[in-house]
């Protein structure tokens, strides 16, 4: 993402996720969220878990990114399913 490749990711997406938001949707929201945030620095913290979803019971990770801007910190919250696909996206 901080590269500006948002088709690469979108790509990740679930079907599902897909059809909740665009790809433009998407960038648009990201670029909102990250501005002021100056360039991309580095990872300050990395982690991830692996659990049940709710509603399915199927497997799935959750990674946290906390990443630093030159300005901002930012946290990502990525979730995937069992076939690595991205089946929820948030940043704040």
């Amino acid at each position: 993402m901080n590269n500006g490749k948002y088709e690469e990711v979108y790509a990740l997406f679930t079907d599902t996720l897909k059809s909740a938001i665009t790809c433009d949707k998407l960038k648009n929201n990201l670029e909102e969220q990250l501005k002021g945030a100056g360039d991309y620095d580095s990872f300050q913290s990395t982690s991830v878990i692996g659990q049940k979803e709710k509603s399915t019971g199927d497997d799935c990770a959750i990674a946290v990114l906390v990443t630093k801007y030159a300005s901002k910190t930012k946290t990502y919250t990525v979730s995937f399913d069992s076939d690595m696909n991205i089946n929820g996206f948030y940043i704040k």
